[in-house]
């Protein structure tokens, strides 16, 4: 009998339960949506195909970078810049680059037989 009694006396004395439509927020845009599900499952898309073109390292974090990026045209990026939409250039050292993508960290050596300039590529000024 005490324990009828008591639990109509908590339950009398409990809170009023909050309204739970306040915490489950619908989003207007679909994209949106996504985006704020995928941080729970984590947003893995396709892995970025990255080639090392040249590398610039001349004192400690300021090293510059030359990549192709999944085939298109060359571009510069400086260590610490990001590259593309969760892809960041963490590190440039003469050997190669080490680029975070999805979260994991992945080491970009340079070719061991570069391709040679063209013939004319470099022409002494007069």
């Amino acid at each position: 009998m005490a324990i009828i009694v008591g639990f109509f006396i908590a339950t009398y004395f409990a809170p009023a339960p909050s309204n739970p439509a306040a915490f489950i927020a619908t989003e207007s845009n679909p994209a949106l949506a996504y985006e704020h599900v995928g941080a729970w499952f984590g947003k893995q898309g396709a892995p970025v195909r990255i080639q090392l073109l040249g590398v610039i390292h001349s004192a400690p974090n300021r090293g510059t970078a030359i990549l192709r990026l999944d085939g298109g045209e060359p571009q510069v990026y400086k260590e610490g810049q990001q590259i593309t939409s969760g892809v960041y250039l963490t590190r440039v050292d003469a050997s190669g680059v080490e680029i975070e993508q999805q979260g994991q960290q992945q080491k970009v050596m340079m070719p061991m037989n570069p391709v040679p300039f063209p013939n004319k590529a470099l022409q002494r000024l007069p």
